[in-house]
């Protein structure tokens, strides 16, 4: 479940869900350091919405923490980490995310 607030670097986002965002800018998202908003299409399925919202918040420290990241480190970050985080389901429950038990 996407949060309706994130902190990120002490800077708290509101994210906010949109259906004009694909049609007015051509993305499924958008996040902005100036407003603290990270804004997500709301017309597409939620597996397009997560990933993106995982894109977005990339944005977000990039701008925060100058990563100084270009857009195409970005995308393969996003990829990867929506991968690891949605293949290993209990990757925040600590106690019982023990990969040695396996």
């Amino acid at each position: 479940m996407i949060p309706k607030k994130i902190k990120i670097g002490g800077m708290v986002y509101t994210v906010i869900f949109d259906k004009t965002i694909q049609r007015d800018r051509g993305a499924y998202g958008e996040a902005c350091g100036n407003t603290l908003q990270i804004r997500l299409d709301d017309n597409y399925p939620s597996h397009i919405k997560e990933t993106t919202f995982v894109h977005e918040l990339i944005e977000a420290m990039n701008f925060v923490y100058p990563l100084k990241l270009i857009h195409d480190q970005i995308l393969l970050l996003e990829t990867a980490l929506y991968q690891v985080i949605k293949d290993n389901p209990g990757i925040f429950n600590f106690e019982e995310n023990n990969v040695d038990n396996e």
